[in-house]
Formats: C-alpha cells, structure tokens, sequence
C-alpha cells in the first residue's frame, strides 16, 4: 500500500518514518514521499508510527533500449 493511500484514511495524528528521517502528521509530507511503500503501521503511546520504504524504480521497455517505432 502506498503513504498517500493510508493516510487518507488515517483521523488520528502519526509520524512516517523512514531510515534517516521522519515526518510527523502535522509537518508537509514531500509529494515523492506519499509514492512510498508501507512496511508496518503500529501504536506507541497513542501514536500511529508508520513506517515506510523508497519505492523501486522499475525501468520502462524504452529505458531498456527497446523502440516501439514502426518503418515503413
């Protein structure tokens, strides 16, 4: 599931949590974070702690090198 998804259903304030940084509820989420993937949801004293990791970039067929163009 991605942050951006949880966290509409999420009333109550939370933190996510990544490996080197966190944001809590109440601060600006960056856009490339809400793409994230969760890993757990858990409660430490009435707060929702979300941990999240770095979504994978998957590479396209184009970025591969493959061409869908068609010559005549």
């Amino acid at each position: 599931m991605r942050v951006k998804n949880l966290i509409k259903v999420i009333e109550n304030e939370f933190t996510l949590v990544l490996p080197k940084e966190e944001f809590p509820s109440s601060s600006a989420i960056p856009d490339k974070v809400m793409n994230y993937d969760v890993k757990s949801v858990y409660t430490d004293n009435d707060l929702i702690i979300i941990k999240i990791e770095d979504s994978k970039d998957v590479q396209t067929l184009e970025d591969l090198g493959y061409s869908f163009e068609v010559g005549v």
